[in-house]
């Protein structure tokens, strides 16, 4: 970025040993005469030199002559950051900021905002700035720059914030049945009708999150990190489902998430294999009342094929302790997944297996599925697409309506878009269309959803 040539009027200033250092000169040193374009261009080049002192000292001249001179300020901010004052280098980009007249300098003063910060070990708002920065830069080279620089920050920042926010329009707000009667074989011919609560009721799902990640240590093949998060869920019903339950809320099928996790990943030097170890505690709520209480112990085996591609198997035990009146679980799972990269997109195929067991038979159960991931390299367009489809088998010794096997078969899927077009401060929307479908031979326990899901994340 030009941070010179702007201004034409002149300013006459003794400089005393001119590019060496700021020693008082000697009886007969030069008087030389600058312009302020060679004024701050002499600054900037001193500072770029590693004298930062002289450069200082210059553009401190240049804001007797105008408090406002951007140019100036930056080089200020940039002084003093390499001094190692932060405070007032943070103070002297700010007041860039301030001053700036266009989206160059203010694209220029959030660098030298994100860069003081950065130094002064302030990672997470300097992150803020290099997103600030990404989005005033005036071509795609300082773009790049910046976010170049947001990379760097964040993986040496070992905290990590992540927001989320959706908002979707959805057919089966409390997974209920599609049907509004079933038969039993405890009643042959005799239909029995399904209550309006216990059907499938439409509305639009509200939802937001917060994760927060602490690293507690990190090297070459190793990290170890801390993970606390928290979501919210919650629900407006159409007029139709209103119909359906009369009486019936939005916020009675809300769900509420907090979890605290604790997490250690390893890389075997000189070896293909990589091993991830977690416990977790978390806490649900549905409808405002205390639901269960989940403690998860998981562990991870990656083996590396190749560097495009890799399989990992992941054991997990999560005891689930149930409140008001709701039963404990015991689950256990294993997932297999084999993940492969392609010149056209990244594919991944997941086979997975769980078991449930309860003193309830609605929790007791056994469970089969596979899964296949596809991502494609390249935009269509502007637009970033990620598709998905699971088939699942769960299988129940028995259920409440009939005390028989009960079988249901699950086929979901689903289709992300991530608009690259319409990124603000780093941020892109993203739409998710889903649709799944189960089937049992207990008629009641059919059921159809669907969904659009609106949201943002990150570009990098």
């Amino acid at each position: 970025m030009a941070l010179f040539g702007r201004f034409a009027k002149q300013l006459s200033i003794a400089v005393l040993g001119l590019g060496v250092t700021l020693a008082p000169a000697p009886s007969n040193a030069e008087t030389v005469t600058l312009t302020p374009m060679e004024m701050r261009q002499g600054a900037a080049n001193a500072v770029l030199a590693g004298n930062p002192a002289l450069g200082l000292a210059m553009a401190d001249a240049l804001l007797q002559r105008d408090p406002n001179d951007i140019d100036a300020l930056l080089i200020r901010a940039r002084a003093l950051r390499d001094l190692g004052d932060y405070t007032a280098s943070t103070r002297a980009a700010r007041v860039a900021w301030t001053a700036a007249p266009d989206q160059q300098t203010r694209y220029a003063a959030s660098m030298a905002m994100a860069q003081a910060l950065s130094s002064d070990g302030k990672r997470t708002r300097a992150q803020l700035w290099l997103r600030r920065a990404s989005h005033l830069a005036p071509n795609d080279g300082l773009k790049a720059r910046a976010i170049e620089d947001f990379r760097f920050v964040r993986s040496r920042n070992p905290l990590s914030v992540n927001l989320s926010f959706n908002i979707a329009p959805t057919s089966n707000v409390n997974g209920g049945s599609s049907s509004d009667t079933f038969e039993t074989p405890l009643y042959p011919g005799l239909p029995l009708s399904v209550p309006g609560r216990d059907q499938a009721l439409s509305g639009t799902q509200y939802s937001a999150g917060v994760t927060l990640s602490y690293r507690l240590k990190q090297t070459q093949l190793s990290q170890t990190f801390v993970q606390g998060s928290l979501n919210h869920t919650t629900y407006t019903l159409t007029d139709s489902a209103k119909k359906k339950a009369p009486g019936a809320e939005g916020n009675d099928y809300a769900q509420t998430r907090l979890s605290f996790r604790l997490a250690h990943d390893v890389r075997f030097a000189g070896s293909p294999f990589g091993l991830g170890l977690e416990a977790q505690v978390t806490e649900y709520w549905y409808a405002g009342d205390e639901l269960t209480r989940n403690h998860l112990l998981a562990g991870t085996g990656r083996l590396f094929i190749a560097q495009d591609q890799y399989a990992q198997l992941r054991l997990g035990y999560d005891w689930r302790q149930g409140f008001n009146g709701r039963a404990d679980q015991d689950v256990s799972t294993a997932d297999l997944a084999y993940v492969k990269l392609f010149p056209k997109g990244k594919l991944t195929l997941t086979l997975g297996a769980t078991g449930s067991a309860s003193s309830d038979i609605r929790y007791d159960y056994t469970e089969r599925r596979i899964g296949l991931r596809y991502a494609p390299a390249k935009p269509l367009g502007q637009v970033r697409f990620d598709f998905g489809v699971t088939a699942s088998r769960q299988e129940y010794d028995s259920n409440i309506y009939t005390r028989l096997p009960r079988t249901d078969d699950r086929l979901s899927a689903d289709v992300t878009m991530i608009f690259q077009n319409m990124e603000y401060f780093g941020f892109v929307p993203s739409m998710t269309l889903s649709a799944s479908r189960r089937e049992s031979n207990v008629a009641v326990y059919d059921s159809d959803s669907r969904g659009i899901y609106m949201g943002f994340r990150s570009s990098f």
